[in-house]
């Protein structure tokens, strides 16, 4: 709900740059659903620019839909794709799992995620959401340069650049 939240602050507040969404609901297929018949959702007035990073189709068997990400024609976005993340990958948990070695979710997933693989992704994810904000915020080209290198430079990570309709 926290990424479903973000939009609508953006969406109503209209001096917001940035919006960072980590493995937002909105991005799925029920939560893409829900989100385009919230009161007050409207894509047309969606200005900041958008750094989504997810987890990718199947993960979880997380079903994806990009209706609302393609609906933000007046945003500068961005959608990062993490083939070796969980959906808690993207918080702290990720971090306190791995150091303590926490099990994996049964049964073992034949795609090669492991702990480390989601705490890898989980750091290349927050430098990226830092350098997006560098550059929205403070106008920093080489940041823009940095935060493409960071994620496709994270293994498994797929990124896609949308940029705003003139």
């Amino acid at each position: 709900a926290g990424g479903i939240v973000a939009l609508l602050f953006a969406m109503r507040i209209p001096s917001t740059r940035a919006v960072v969404s980590l493995d937002g609901s909105y991005g799925t297929t029920e939560g893409s659903r829900n989100t385009l018949r919230v009161p007050g959702f409207d894509s047309a007035a969606m200005r900041a620019s958008l750094l989504d990073l997810r987890r990718d189709q199947g993960v979880q068997e997380v079903k994806l839909d990009s209706a609302v990400f393609e609906s933000l024609v007046r945003s500068d976005r961005y959608i990062a794709r993490f083939r070796y993340m969980w959906h808690g990958d993207f918080t702290e948990y990720g971090e306190i799992a791995r150091i303590f070695r926490l099990p994996l979710p049964a049964p073992a997933p034949p795609d090669g995620r492991t702990r480390e693989t989601g705490y890898v992704g989980n750091q290349h994810a927050y430098r990226a959401a830092l350098d997006f904000l560098d550059f929205v915020i403070r106008g920093d080209r080489h940041a823009q340069k940095a935060m493409v290198n960071e994620l496709t430079t994270s293994p498994g990570v797929v990124l896609r650049h949308v940029p705003p309709a003139k």
